[in-house]
């Protein structure tokens, strides 16, 4: 009921997990995680989580 309160646009988000999916399926042969962790963040350059790395 309380998702419902509000209306929220999920597509940015379900468009972010795609673009990581894409990515965990192509870097099969990332030899560590710490690669594929920078893939990602360079494919979502203006993402929270890339915005929040950089900071640290």
């Amino acid at each position: 009921m309380a998702s419902n309160m509000r209306a929220t646009p999920t597509g940015s988000v379900e468009g972010t997990n795609n673009k990581i999916k894409v990515i965990k399926r192509v870097a099969y042969g990332f030899r560590s995680f710490a690669n594929f962790r920078i893939r990602i963040l360079l494919a979502l350059p203006n993402t929270y989580i890339a915005i929040n790395w950089k900071n640290k």
